[in-house]
């Protein structure tokens, strides 16, 4: 049964509020909507003309009366205020059911109680990011160039991809005419670029775009995958992580950059928060860590999952930490790893995981698409049909650039003219719909492999003659022509 406490006024001691217009009547008429069974079938109670005192009694004995799993609504914004103040409070103090209630609260469609929450937990407030039922970034384009990761300025004015910088006004090169098609990073100050090699790393000046200095790691095997590179948030500390082994880590010490021993475990993924001196790393040991890059320490107790992680990523101020395993992912704070809210999307690929500039949101790239999720509530806000292995924001917002599985680097704006002239063709399928699309073309090859052979070795067969040197020589004509056949059918793919 619903409950309805009423509380109205309109007899007053202190003349300055006679004026006031009297909402005995709407109290009287709001009571028969609300016990009405076909309308509210609320039990009902009017308080009209009480005390103060009066008031505060019933008001505390209807929340008294009232069970851990009952929602309180009230229409009093200080009352409200309130019940969120009560609940920190008690939730500081070690009440786990309080605490569970800002976090319900903090993800509520209220906005006003999300916010109110949102900041007890210690979270940042969200607030609309667009347009209700619009897509956050609804138009997008295909650059082209083929690269490993894309990285942005901090004046998002320049992108680095696919071996070239490019001016994000008109997506022509500047700089050098061609770097490594490996993976970059601009310090925060902008005036370095950091592109990855076998063995360390190449510093670039934006101002000259000449080498500065090369870091070299010393015990760096030489990898499989090119390793990525991160700058700590105010420039004087250069990260390189490479999946399956432990990272580099080197300290700018005058004009010098000086390696500095790290005692890491072997990583599947690194995230080096924007704004904030702390890093977080996943070992293949499925253990997270969240650490400060300034004096290279752990910060707190590692967080174990209980099922395999894929990939994490700080928010740009370093409060929460966002951990995807292949089904879900968790935004969890920092200082505590407490669940904040949990998102029905993971992601495979451990850079398929970032957050917006602001911190505002989230973005998961899955089997099934690439999803956009507001931060702190986790509410979907955008879902792309595609897949990218690789995710970053501009730092202006303006822009959110992709790497799909070919190396093509795809872009999505909030402006179209953000785009310039590029070509806006259908995007590449999601992961389900690759895998549907590889079982079809394997089948064709077979068949296609089936029949060349069948026709090369039929043809030379009949021109040679039926004897063991034409049989030989019919035998490898088929397989020459059932081999092109298969290289075909997967240079198609790989160029999807």
């Amino acid at each position: 049964m619903r409950t309805a406490l009423l509380i109205a006024t309109d007899t007053y001691a202190d003349p300055t509020f006679r004026a006031l217009r009297a909402p005995a009547l709407d109290a009287v008429e709001l009571d028969g909507v609300l016990a009405d069974p076909a309308v509210g079938e609320f039990r009902t109670e009017v308080l009209l003309n009480r005390s103060a005192q009066e008031v505060r009694q019933r008001v505390n004995e209807v929340f008294a009366a009232a069970g851990v799993d009952d929602l309180v609504r009230s229409a009093d914004p200080s009352l409200r205020a309130e019940g969120v103040r009560v609940l920190r409070t008690r939730a500081e103090a070690g009440d786990t059911v309080s605490a569970q209630a800002l976090r319900l609260l903090a993800a509520s469609q209220d906005q006003e109680l999300s916010a109110a929450a949102s900041a007890a937990l210690g979270l940042p407030v969200e607030q609309p990011v667009h347009t209700p039922g619009a897509a956050v970034l609804p138009h997008h384009a295909k650059l082209g160039a083929r690269t490993t990761a894309v990285a942005f300025t901090p004046d998002s004015s320049l992108m680095a991809a696919g071996g070239r910088v490019l001016d994000t006004s008109s997506w022509l090169g500047v700089g050098p005419t061609q770097l490594d098609r490996t993976a970059y990073a601009f310090s925060p100050d902008g005036r370095l670029l950091a592109v990855s090699t076998p063995t360390g790393a190449s510093l670039y000046s934006t101002a000259s775009w000449t080498v500065v200095t090369k870091t070299v790691a010393p015990r760096l095997r030489q990898p499989v995958q090119i390793g990525r590179p991160s700058f700590s948030h105010d420039g004087r500390t250069l990260v390189l992580w490479v999946p399956e082994q432990p990272p580099a880590l080197w300290v700018a010490v005058e004009d010098q950059w000086q390696h500095r021993p790290l005692r890491m475990a072997k990583l599947v993924c690194l995230h080096v928060a924007a704004a904030a001196p702390k890093m977080a790393t996943l070992s293949v040991h499925n253990e997270i860590q969240v650490w400060d890059t300034e004096t290279r320490r752990p910060v707190g107790a590692p967080l174990v999952p209980e099922t395999s992680a894929r990939a994490v990523a700080l928010s740009p101020d370093g409060r929460l930490l966002a951990v995807a395993e292949e089904d879900r992912t968790s935004l969890r704070r920092t200082a505590d790893h407490g669940v904040v809210a949990t998102l029905p999307r993971g992601t495979s690929s451990p850079t398929g995981l970032a957050f917006s500039p602001d911190g505002r949101l989230l973005a998961t790239s899955s089997d099934d698409g690439l999803h956009l999720w507001s931060v702190p509530a986790g509410r979907l806000r955008q879902t792309v049909e595609t897949y990218v292995r690789d995710v970053v924001f501009s730092p202006d917002l303006r822009l959110m650039a992709g790497v799909a599985r070919n190396g093509v680097v795809w872009l999505w704006a909030v402006d179209e003219h953000d785009l310039g002239s590029l070509p806006e063709p259908p995007l590449p399928p999601t992961a389900e719909q690759w895998q549907e699309v590889v079982a079809r073309a394997r089948r064709l090859a077979l068949i296609g492999g089936g029949s060349a052979f069948a026709v090369g070795f039929g043809a030379s067969l009949l021109l040679s003659g039926f004897s063991w040197l034409g049989l030989a020589i019919a035998l490898g004509v088929g397989v020459f022509l059932s081999g092109v056949a298969v290289v075909a059918v997967q240079l198609l793919l790989t160029g999807w």
